[in-house]
């Protein structure tokens, strides 16, 4: 699914976030914002990723690097990465998944979060078969893939970390991105839950489009949450 999508759809804007979503949860998003191959209105849609932890994804699902002692933590050795480093890291953790489950019959130990009946949060391991070596991607290639499958979707890294200020180079980023794009394009910004960068970026998108497009100020009712999305916790 795509957790925690929303977005402002008002002349001129089109600015959208959610937390990362699953690859099907991807093509739901291009879909309905007419990015799809099959959509006649010819937009766009940029796809800005902005975590900062390599994420690698495993039979269209997202999973991230993690420390065992510090499951629910981000890694704090990667705070201030560049994009290029990033995705040569998430490239090297493919390749890893790829020859460790090559020895193990295709399978290889995951952990996951399990939510109790309490409401508590836990962690357990999972084995998971990897059903074809195609499948582990990195957030790069996924969206590569659906550029070759004919979606119309571009794709930046702008790594930030939680709880700070995006840095000048990222704020040029983001205004590089927006000013490429058309109007009726789709600014779409992903971090990993949603809410403190993603919300950060449609904040600045919403300001950019309202400069470089002359479009109104959108107000409260004008903002729509898409609710046929699935969302992850809920699969």
């Amino acid at each position: 699914g795509a957790p925690n999508f929303r977005g402002l759809s008002s002349p001129g804007i089109h600015v959208y976030g959610g937390a990362i979503a699953t690859v099907e949860g991807i093509k739901e998003v291009l879909l309905s914002v007419g990015a799809g191959p099959d959509d006649h209105s010819h937009n766009f849609a940029v796809w800005h990723m902005m975590r900062e932890e390599p994420v690698i994804y495993i039979n269209g699902e997202p999973f991230v690097l993690r420390e065992a002692s510090r499951p629910f933590k981000n890694l704090m050795e990667y705070r201030g990465i560049d994009a290029m480093r990033l995705d040569q890291m998430e490239q090297r953790l493919r390749e890893d998944v790829i020859q460790e489950s090559s020895q193990f019959n295709g399978e290889i130990i995951v952990t996951v979060e399990e939510k109790k009946t309490d409401g508590n949060t836990i962690v357990k391991d999972k084995i998971i078969k990897i059903l074809d070596t195609n499948l582990v991607e990195t957030p790069r290639q996924v969206l590569e893939k659906f550029q070759s499958e004919g979606y119309r979707v571009n794709f930046i890294r702008i790594p930030l970390t939680d709880g700070t200020c995006p840095k000048p180079k990222d704020f040029d980023l983001f205004y590089g991105a927006a000013a490429a794009a058309r109007p009726n394009d789709s600014l779409i910004y992903t971090c990993q839950l949603g809410g403190g960068r993603t919300t950060t970026g449609m904040c600045i998108g919403s300001l950019l489009r309202m400069h470089l497009n002359g479009a109104a100020a959108p107000t409260m009712t004008q903002l729509e949450r898409v609710a046929t999305l699935e969302r992850l916790d809920e699969d």
